[in-house]
């Protein structure tokens, strides 16, 4: 089959000008869909469609309008410059479309005059009590003969500075502050949430820039100093920076891989600067399908360009090397352009043939990051492929004329290319070899996964803050919610949640739940009998009796005492929007507030196994969604999704080898070597603490497939010159996978100097692993073949 499609190819090269015509058209169009090509960042989709915690995220997010905010944090020594910072803010933004909620103040005239339903209902029986004493005071003043049933001791605690209400004041005095923030108010808050979602990076974007434009407008902008932080700045900061370090590091890896193209291939310095253009074709054409078949890139497949500039370079420098080595025989073009199709061919594309199809294997897996990687990956090695055996000859055939891709370099006779040497200490260096990754096993491969999300990102640069938004008492960590269809059901799944919070007590990870009725005052029948009572005890009479101090408390109590029930109706619009979102759509919100961290994936599971499934009876069924609930199904799919995706890649990768070669013993020569390298590399992994995340997690299909490029070449030439080439296999096609590997390593070589966490561990783990990957190729492709050499060499 490979042959067939190298003849196929090569039957093809009789029209170079209508191949290369037609590609550079396919390409213009490539370019015009890869540039409509979304870029998600968003975990959610990473994760099927089917999963509940995603289709129940839409939801919420269609009823609310979208999860997320943006925080300000608006400091000075002055508490009137930040109120009137914060005040003009409000009315700069509050008419901006794209504002759902602005979320400032605490409401302090709704609760001022609902004071007495607030407080609790023993401070409320405290109040009554010490007017019942006042009372007693103000009597045996204005009336000595008056006989106190109290006796002394008693009688000597009625002062009546005890029954001020100074003390009750201070308990809820920072409840009644009117804007959200520190107690001296040199630190307020504001929280805008937005309409859309906040994980289109764009969209992030613009609305930041309008909120910097309205801080610039504010007449006293450098008297105060504003932080930023929330969801939208993170999307912002993590997600838009990715993006950009990305670009940088694939800007920087592309000048490392040319230089070393122009450095190894200076005999053929113009074929070394053609190889890109087939190259870019392939990235191209395959960025085109992308959106034609998926529409965007995730984070997971976003490094894809630089992953398939490595593989796709591998297949073009052994053609051009083998034609630089024909032409140097003293061979013509033509025959040259045959011999690297049908000698040479064959090797690149079954490298390239079981790289796509090991990719395309896992592709079944539920995680999307990996299913979606797989397929992109799997179309980049078939374009790849095609423009490097198709287009790049016929390049050269174009070019040939012209004579830019003279060949220098001293002459080659075949006569001279190699004499049999015997590898007498074969069996000593296969055993020590063996040993040596016996050893690393019994030492400890990396099985471990980075659970601790804060290490997968960029530098929080929001510490401060975050800081300062904690100890204002403002949660930092999302809850998780749950959308039922009315505020009374609502109701009943926060009372079953409140109840398995008590039975949990192993493993706690609730700290509370809300509701829109939690917002209303508790036990108001009983409070309101209280104020009844004091209605009728506090008269004109008894104020007008009682001492000036007194009579100023009481009458502030009196005018308090004017109050009704109160219902959700009575409600401030701004507390009800938070529970009841888009008033169109029908449902009420239940957020569920986490007592643990949730930067640690352990607690995000744990957290959301405790609040996924919602059964407040045997009939019904609610489930949740949040960020904490959709890490959990991350990670929940990705760690067993890692064993089947490697497992299928390489089950397929033995199928299509044992294909190719036809024989156990040529597989065995191109397999062991890559599960080896494997091994090697989760060892070292071990050894330097670089944990297992869904960033390096890619780089092991791509050794795989660089693995089997390596391992192929040197086996398919190895049987094209015959017994006793082993030295010169190693001499011509040896140093050749060295320079192939070193562009591939090149590829990630930006990566490894990132700032962000997760590509930085990307980066290292992949120069590691293609590293060890060309060190088992180059030590046990040559020991098991030299095996077989010493063998067929007895026979003949």
């Amino acid at each position: 089959m490979y042959t067939f499609i190298c003849r196929l190819f090569h039957s093809l090269h009789r029209w170079p000008k209508t191949v290369v015509g037609i590609s550079l058209i396919l390409t213009l169009i490539s370019f015009y869909y890869a540039q409509n090509l979304e870029i998600r960042f968003s975990l959610a989709d990473v994760l099927p469609e089917k999963f509940q915690s995603v289709q129940e995220l839409e939801r919420v997010k269609e009823k609310f309008g979208g999860l997320g905010k943006l925080t300000l944090v608006v400091s000075s020594e002055s508490a009137t410059e930040n109120k009137a910072a914060v005040n003009q803010l409000v009315h700069l933004l509050r008419s901006h479309p794209d504002i759902n909620i602005l979320d400032y103040k605490r409401e302090t005239d709704f609760f001022e005059k609902n004071k007495l339903l607030y407080i609790r209902l023993e401070d409320l029986q405290e109040i009554e009590k010490r007017i019942e004493a006042g009372f007693w005071a103000a009597r045996k003043n204005h009336n000595p003969l008056l006989v106190d049933l109290l006796d002394e001791e008693e009688e000597q605690e009625l002062k009546e500075d005890d029954v001020f209400l100074k003390d009750l004041e201070e308990k809820y005095a920072s409840d009644l502050r009117s804007y959200l923030g520190s107690e001296d108010e040199k630190a307020l808050i504001m929280h805008i949430f937005p309409r859309f979602d906040v994980s289109d990076v764009e969209k992030c974007r613009a609305f930041f820039s309008d909120i910097q434009t309205a801080i610039r407008q504010l007449t006293n902008w450098n008297k105060v100093n504003i932080l930023f932080t929330g969801e939208v700045m993170e999307s912002i900061q993590n997600e838009g920076r990715l993006l950009s370090e990305i670009m940088s590091s694939g800007w920087l890896s592309f000048f490392i891989i040319l230089t070393i193209l122009v450095l190894f291939f200076f005999r053929v310095p113009t074929g070394s600067l053609l190889i890109i253009l087939p190259l870019i074709m392939g990235i191209l054409w395959t960025m085109a399908l992308t959106y034609l078949f998926i529409g965007y890139l995730s984070m997971i497949t976003l490094s894809l360009g630089i992953i398939l500039l490595g593989l796709g370079l591998d297949a073009a420098l052994h053609l051009l090397a083998r034609y630089s080595e024909e032409r140097r025989k003293n061979l013509s073009a033509k025959i040259a352009f045959e011999t690297i199709i049908l000698e040479t061919g064959p090797a690149v594309t079954t490298g390239a043939l079981t790289s796509a199809a090991a990719f395309f294997a896992i592709t079944i897996t539920d995680f999307k990051g990996f299913s979606e990687f797989g397929l992109i990956a799997g179309m980049g090695m078939l374009c790849t492929l095609i423009a490097i055996l198709l287009v790049f000859p016929c390049i050269l055939i174009l070019v040939e004329p012209l004579k830019l891709v003279t060949v220098f370099g001293p002459r080659i006779y075949n006569h001279t290319q190699f004499s049999r040497k015997p590898y007498r200490s074969r069996k000593l260096h296969f055993l020590v070899l063996i040993l040596v990754t016996i050893i690393l096993c019994f030492r400890g491969v990396q099985y471990d996964f980075e659970y601790n999300f804060d290490k997968l990102g960029f530098p929080n640069t929001n510490a401060i803050a975050d800081s300062i938004v904690q100890s204002t008492g403002d949660a930092i960590s999302s809850p998780t919610v749950v959308l039922c269809p009315n505020q009374s059901e609502a109701r009943r799944v926060a009372q079953h949640i409140k109840e398995y919070k008590l039975k949990d007590t192993l493993s706690p990870t609730i700290h509370s739940v809300m509701t829109l009725s939690d917002l209303l005052p508790e036990r108001q029948k009983e409070k309101m009998n209280v104020i009844t009572k004091l209605n009728h005890m506090i008269t004109p009479k008894i104020i007008n009796s009682a001492g000036e101090r007194l009579k100023g408390d009481l009458q502030k109590l009196k005018d308090a005492l004017d109050i009704t029930p109160v219902n959700i109706s009575d409600l401030p619009e701004s507390f009800r929007k938070k529970f009841t979102g888009k008033n169109r759509l029908p449902g009420n919100f239940t957020f569920i507030f986490p007592s643990v961290d949730l930067n640690d994936g352990l607690n995000c599971m744990a957290f959301a196994e405790d609040t996924r499934v919602i059964n407040p009876d045997s009939t019904t069924t609610y489930y949740t969604s949040g960020i904490a609930v959709i890490y959990a199904d991350l990670l929940t799919i990705m760690i067993p999704d890692i064993l089947k995706a490697l497992m299928l890649a390489m089950l397929t990768v033995f199928i299509l080898v044992l294909f190719h070669t036809r024989s156990c013993r040529g597989t065995l020569v191109i397999i062991f070597p890559i599960i080896i390298s494997i091994i090697w590399t989760m060892g070292f992994m071990k050894h330097i603490n670089m944990k297992i995340s869904y960033f390096n997690l890619v780089v092991l299909p791509s050794m795989i497939g660089i693995g089997i490029d390596n391992s192929v070449h040197l086996y398919h030439r190895y049987l094209e010159e015959g017994i006793g080439s082993l030295h010169f296999v190693l001499k011509r096609t040896g140093r050749l996978i060295c320079i192939t590997s070193a562009t591939s390593a090149a590829g990630f070589f930006g990566l490894a100097f990132s700032s962000h966490r997760g590509l930085y561990a990307m980066g290292i783990t992949a120069i590691l692993g293609i590293s060890l990957t060309l060190l088992a190729s180059l030590l046990f492709v040559p020991l098991i073949l030299s095996h077989f050499d010493e063998k067929k060499h007895t026979e003949s």
